[in-house]
């Protein structure tokens, strides 16, 4: 079973994990149904429905490969009256899959695979498996994830019920929640592209307006590469006033060098990873949390699409296990004044992979260090 589970494509392993979770959900088999009995759900937590041509070309080439979920219209009307008028007269409430019903009606389809939840009946119950499967299968953005465990938490009452809807870590759940602390500017910052998610997350630790504007220009400006970088502030008795990570980026335009390196070597280099690997587990001491959730971010810019590190590792077990390692020697280095061996091979190992060394790394590694790919 391991050999054919291995020969399988990483469409083929989805759809196995989505027919097994539809089975365990008590949904019925996979049919076809016309797209005509098909209603977007008018209570659906995706407001945006983006790149719908793309999606159309893709459903022309290939089909849809997952099936769209629905509830009888019936139940979803006993359940939202308030919305009876805008599915009236169509069997089917459409609760995961109205981004690809909409594609499939745009390249033209007839008919679309779908499964008949037949579990979820009350309103809660339909709100939770709309916005559970919406984060799970959806790719939502950040901003639509945040908006989504604010409903599930005003469903299920606590942040820890979210996450363990969502089958998410409660840190998973925290960082997203941090966007809903950003200022406005910084918000459109994120939105805009300016800012990566974690450096929007970083930003969203400080809830003072003021700091986090502070914040926001000087990681702006290291950014751009204008004037002097913002010296360190000197400790000082009364509260921290700008979150630690994102001053140290902010000082430290390296580190964003080092992370774009760490991106680029996602590409290949698989076979020169395990000195690095070794060299993360020796080092030890970072929070396994922060390293995924850094991991996650390397593998999303890598591959262009944001999902829990758990699925990249089901996926994409290579590329996720040297993302892992690169974070947990990224976020060593960056947080220590002193250097390991475990941090020199790091060092060594970006350099034979595209990163420039500062005059001091340089130093620092000397050639007694030298990695060789």
């Amino acid at each position: 079973m391991t050999g054919l589970q291995n020969t399988l494509s990483i469409a083929e392993r989805r759809r196995q994990r989505q027919e097994e979770e539809a089975r365990r959900k008590g949904s019925s088999p996979q049919v076809t149904v016309s797209v005509t009995a098909l209603a977007e759900n008018p209570a659906n937590p995706r407001q945006a429905l983006p790149q719908l041509e793309e999606l159309a070309d893709s459903i022309r080439e290939t089909g849809i490969a997952q099936a769209l979920t629905v509830i009888p219209s019936s139940v979803f009307c006993e359940a939202f009256p308030e919305h009876s008028e805008a599915v009236s007269g169509v069997p089917y409430v459409v609760v995961n899959g109205n981004r690809r019903l909409a594609a499939a009606k745009v390249a033209g389809l007839a008919e679309v695979p779908f499964l008949v939840n037949t579990t979820a009946r009350t309103r809660t119950e339909i709100v939770v498996l709309s916005l559970v499967e919406n984060i799970q299968r959806e790719d939502l953005s950040a901003i639509e994830e945040l908006k989504a465990i604010e409903e599930l938490k005003a469903v299920l009452g606590t942040y820890a019920a979210v996450a363990q809807a969502l089958g998410k870590s409660e840190g998973w759940v925290s960082q997203r929640r941090r966007l809903g602390n950003l200022t406005p500017e910084a918000l459109e910052a994120f939105k805009g592209g300016e800012l990566n998610i974690e450096e929007a997350r970083e930003l969203g630790k400080e809830k003072d307006p003021a700091v986090q504007t502070e914040a926001l220009a000087a990681l702006k400006a290291a950014k751009a590469g204008a004037g002097p970088k913002p010296a360190r502030r000197a400790k000082a008795a009364k509260k921290r006033t700008v979150p630690a990570q994102v001053e140290r980026q902010a000082a430290d335009a390296a580190s964003d060098r080092r992370r774009a390196a760490c991106v680029l070597a996602l590409k290949g280099a698989l076979a020169s990873s395990a000195p690095l690997v070794l060299a993360a587990l020796q080092g030890g001491h970072t929070s396994a949390g922060e390293a995924e959730s850094l991991a996650g971010d390397f593998l999303t810019r890598w591959d262009g699409a944001e999902r829990a590190f758990s699925e990249w590792a089901a996926d994409s077990p290579d590329q996720a296990a040297l993302a892992l390692a690169l974070a947990h020697c990224e976020l060593r280095y960056a947080s220590s004044s002193t250097r390991a061996e475990c941090d020199l091979v790091y060092l060594g190992w970006l350099a034979a992979h595209e990163y420039e060394l500062t005059d001091h790394e340089r130093q620092l590694l000397g050639t007694d260090h030298a990695f060789t790919a």
